[in-house]
């Protein structure tokens, strides 16, 4: 599926500009749709698309992508959406295990086009940039557009912080499902920008988008 980043940003530009402090993750959503064809679905069970390995990998029957357009274009997409508000500080291990938990449901889909999209406040760029879990993925000061990055058995003594991995494997059949070994996949930087925010100076003056592909 071809992407419009320009168009997409450009939607994004006009809800920030509404009111930055009302943005949800839905709206991103939407701002997306608009950017592209109306024709998606949302909120389709994970159940009903083909899944790569023949193992019954998820245990929740809730579990659902954000968006997914058929035919021609087989595409499917997670949203994210992370800052900080006055009554909870979003800079957490258990919402960057979320995020790691959206990008393993992705990579068992049996399709070409999976695609995280991932938007952020100043605080949790902060909290990636100084977490000791040695990766780099969502790391403003070092992704960079046609980065890649592979999640597999290595992952595990990267990233070894339990609250970040229990997250990161909910939702999971525990009896396959013990670590990222039982993952193999690349994730590669299609888009990067970053917005400056007026009227959100209290909670944050910036947000950062990033658009991953999972292959």
């Amino acid at each position: 599926m071809k992407i419009n980043y320009i168009g997409f940003t450009k939607e994004l530009d006009k809800q920030f500009l509404v009111g930055p402090h009302l943005v949800t993750e839905c709206l991103i959503r939407y701002r997306f749709i608009k950017a592209h064809s109306a024709k998606a679905e949302i909120e389709v069970p994970y159940r009903v698309l083909p899944i790569k390995p023949t193992k019954n990998y998820l245990d929740s029957k809730r579990a659902r992508v954000d968006l997914y357009y058929g035919n021609p274009e087989d595409a499917v997409f997670e949203f994210k959406y992370h800052r900080r508000t006055k009554y909870s500080d979003n800079c957490t291990a258990t919402k960057m295990g979320s995020v790691f938990r959206d990008l393993n449901r992705l990579s068992i889909i049996d399709k070409n086009e999976k695609y995280f999209i991932y938007v952020f406040d100043d605080n949790m760029k902060n909290y990636y940039e100084n977490i000791k879990q040695k990766i780099d993925i969502f790391k403003i000061s070092k992704v960079k557009i046609g980065n890649t990055y592979t999640i597999n058995t290595a992952t595990d003594t990267v990233i070894t912080l339990q609250s970040i991995r229990e997250e990161a494997f909910s939702g999971f059949n525990p009896t396959i499902v013990t670590g990222f070994k039982d993952f193999y996949y690349t994730i590669e930087v299609k888009y990067v920008k970053t917005f400056q925010i007026v009227g959100m100076e209290d909670l944050t003056k910036n947000l950062y988008l990033i658009i991953l592909q999972v292959k």
